[in-house]
C-alpha cells in the first residue's frame, strides 16, 4: 500500500551517518581542527569514513523511485 512520504529530515540523515560511523561530529572549532587534523593524518581513517559514507548512501539508492513507483500504482 501507500504510505505517507516524508520530507526528508536531515536530523535523521545525520543519525544514519552517526549510526554507520561514517561522519565526525565535532561542536566547536577546536574539535573541527582535530578531527581534521586527524583525517589529513590518516590516509586510512579518511578511506575508512569515506567508504563508510559511500556504502551508506549506496544503501539508500532507489528510495526515492521507490516511493514514486508506489504513487504511480495509485494513480494509474
Amino acid at each position: 500500500g501507500l504510505t505517507r512520504i516524508q520530507p526528508l529530515d536531515p536530523a535523521d540523515v545525520a543519525e544514519a551517518f552517526r549510526a554507520a560511523d561514517a561522519l565526525c561530529q565535532v561542536h566547536d572549532g577546536a574539535e573541527l581542527e582535530a578531527a581534521l587534523r586527524r583525517l589529513l593524518g590518516d590516509e586510512q581513517q579518511r578511506r575508512d569514513l569515506a567508504r563508510r559514507a559511500r556504502e551508506l548512501v549506496l544503501s539508500k539508492q532507489g528510495a526515492v523511485r521507490a516511493m514514486a513507483e508506489q504513487v504511480r500504482g495509485v494513480l494509474d
